[in-house]
């Protein structure tokens, strides 16, 4: 348990099931019935002995059935027919969830927001190329703005199919994952060589992605000479970039 996966298994047991909007509103209005009868049950005893003269047995016997009586019987019934029927129609229209919970609160639900990267509208993924020229749009076929023959874009191009594993097979689907193949239709739409034996065949050396550092760095022959390639967020400096490189020798 000291270890990192032991880390995870115990933050997975801490996590705890919270209740539906639909648990929640049957236990109030649970609550609520029992309140309401035990004090009315409760108020019912010195009236019926007083008002009615009636026995403190008889009393406590009348208020029981009177408790009892309260109790709706059918509200299990028709919280379990309507929650059926509402299974049925979501697999009527080709719907599967895990926990019926999340349908419950999904029906509570006013606003929803995603995020616009085309992942959850077109499930896919469409860079955009930042570089000291500007700000390019690519939707993975061509480059919309700026032109693509400049020789910054080239050689983002460049960097982008080198630092890369994923593959594009014409025909096809993609192979790696979804970010690096987001990566690599990008730079084939910028005019790289997406070609992954070509890709291979130049390669040197993979440094491979650093978790800490957020970086992933080749040493790529580029005509007769080595260059390093590094791919990672642009907050990330030189320094770390060299760290990096040198941490991953000494191992």
């Amino acid at each position: 348990m000291t270890t990192e996966l032991g880390r995870i298994a115990a933050l997975s047991e801490s996590v705890k099931q919270e209740p539906s909007p639909l648990e929640r509103q049957v236990r109030r209005v649970a609550w609520l019935i029992a309140v309401v009868s035990v004090a009315l049950a409760a108020a019912f005893i010195p009236l019926a002995s007083f008002g009615a003269h009636l026995s403190v047995v008889n009393a406590l016997i009348f208020a029981a059935g009177l408790l009892a009586g309260m109790v709706p019987e059918g509200l299990l019934p028709v919280i379990t027919l309507a929650l059926a029927m509402a299974v049925r129609a979501l697999a009527a229209r080709g719907a599967l969830v895990k926990r019926l919970s999340a349908v419950e609160t999904l029906g509570s639900t006013d606003v929803i927001c995603t995020d616009k990267t085309g992942t959850l509208t077109e499930n896919r993924m469409s860079p955009m190329t930042w570089t000291t020229s500007g700000l390019t749009h690519l939707d993975n076929r061509k480059a919309a703005g700026s032109s693509s023959d400049g020789p910054t874009l080239r050689a983002a191009a460049r960097i982008a199919a080198a630092c890369n594993n994923a593959r594009l097979r014409p025909g096809e689907e993609t192979i790696g994952d979804p970010t690096e193949v987001a990566v690599l239709l990008a730079a084939q739409a910028l005019g790289a060589d997406p070609d992954a034996g070509l890709r291979e065949a130049r390669r040197r050396w993979q440094f491979h992605f650093d978790p800490e550092l957020k970086l992933m760095s080749t040493i790529d022959q580029h005509g007769d000479e080595l260059v390093v390639h590094t791919k990672g967020p642009p907050r990330r400096s030189c320094r770390d970039v060299r760290h990096c490189w040198t941490r991953t020798a000494a191992k």
